[in-house]
């Protein structure tokens, strides 16, 4: 059973079944969490602008997720009327996943807080520089030469290597196409290189951190409401402007051998930032970001 809705000018179908995403036991892991929130984002969409059969809800669940996606826009939204009319925003290029009643919202699954969050936002490496971008660091240390000459792959030109480095089509170069097919052979040398580029870069940039960069970085996250779910309820949780403001640099951490992360102290003294620095797309290859995680104590 299923319907089909016109969402952003492209046919959407809504399967009864896709409620089953909203159950931890049927939602599954990281791993699969974007797209199955591709699944659960149409959903909300629908119930929003009350879109769904009145049949369905004499299904437990979907019964469930309507109530209580409802009494979270009653508490946390303004109503135009007895109305919320909702937009599901497409792409990277906007900054949360909704607009209700012209409010700015984020989705999140499996989480009372963002706190639980592995993360509240991924920029890509170079949306700060520091003294140089991580992705010219790679190249002009030796670690592109190093991981070409692992697997006996010409090194590329610098120029359209830092092109295309942040993006996520590996036949832009046959440098990533190869490197992609072949990465198995020397999956672990591989990994030792980029961890240790990642460690001797942070290492090397702790000192020259803007931070009035790095907080206009985050502005955009603050006073954004979060919509999160967690076993049947919606919960709402709103990252300060305090938070968003980085004062200092707190530690370097990582694992045993390298680190990995920049934890940076925010104008609220119970609240800290962690910059985790990783690759998106296979370790080396493409897409360096930022993974940015917020603490509280």
């Amino acid at each position: 059973m299923s319907i089909t809705l016109q969402i952003n000018k492209k046919a959407t179908t809504i399967y009864k079944s896709n409620i089953s995403k909203f159950n931890l036991q049927t939602g599954g892991g990281v791993a699969s969490n974007d797209s199955n929130n591709k699944k659960r984002e149409p959903i909300i969409y629908a119930l929003v602008n009350r879109l769904i059969p009145d049949e369905w809800f004499l299904d437990e669940t979907w019964g469930l997720v309507n109530e209580r996606l409802h009494e979270y826009l009653e508490q946390n939204v303004e109503a135009n009327g007895d109305n919320y009319e909702c937009t599901l925003l497409a792409g990277r290029k906007h900054n949360h996943d909704f607009d209700i009643n012209g409010e700015g919202i984020e989705f999140k699954f499996n989480a009372r807080s963002v706190t639980k969050l592995p993360e509240i936002y991924s920029p890509p490496s170079h949306k700060l520089t520091f003294s140089t971008s991580y992705a010219e660091f790679f190249y002009d240390n030796g670690y592109i030469g190093a991981i070409s000459e692992l697997y006996s792959i010409p090194v590329p030109e610098r120029a359209p290597w830092l092109k295309y480095i942040h993006q996520i089509n590996y036949d832009k170069l046959s440098w990533f196409r190869d490197l992609k097919i072949n990465e198995n052979v020397y999956m672990k040398e591989k990994k030792f290189l980029v961890d240790h580029s990642i460690h001797t870069y942070l290492v090397m940039v702790q000192d020259s951190i803007n931070f009035e960069e790095i907080t206009e970085l985050l502005m955009p996250q603050r006073e954004k409401k979060f919509m999160l779910y967690h076993r049947g309820v919606f919960y709402n949780d709103v990252i300060t402007e305090e938070e968003c403001t980085i004062i200092s640099l707190n530690s370097l951490k990582g694992n045993t051998e390298h680190y990995n992360t920049i934890v940076f102290n925010t104008r609220n003294e119970t609240t800290k930032m962690h910059f985790l620095l990783r690759w998106r797309n296979h370790a080396g290859i493409l897409m360096p970001m930022w993974q940015i995680k917020i603490a509280r104590s």
